[in-house]
């Protein structure tokens, strides 16, 4: 599994838990204090996947960029307007 994919699953993870642990304290009875503690450290690795996934993507994001190459069709199929303009293609004159 490739690093941004592991950051992924792991911050949906984290997602799915700190739902679960909203839900138990939303429920009445239990320990509210001990889950408002788990619920600040779970936002704290939230926050800290989070920053590494937007960094993740950044750098898979400058991977995929290639420069440009300047003139010439630039492997896009040409219009029959685009042939007179170039020497490939001379219309007939009559």
């Amino acid at each position: 599994m490739s690093e941004l994919k592991k950051l992924r699953h792991a911050f949906s993870k984290i997602l799915a838990k700190e739902g679960k642990l909203l839900k138990i304290m939303g429920a009445e009875g239990g320990d509210t204090l001990k889950n408002e503690t788990k619920l600040e450290e779970l936002r704290g690795r939230k926050k800290e996947t989070l920053a590494s996934l937007a960094e993740a993507e950044m750098e898979a994001a400058d991977k995929k960029v290639k420069p440009r190459r300047s003139g010439g069709a630039g492997g896009r199929m040409m219009m029959p307007q685009e042939y007179s303009k170039r020497t490939l293609y001379k219309p007939k004159t009559n």
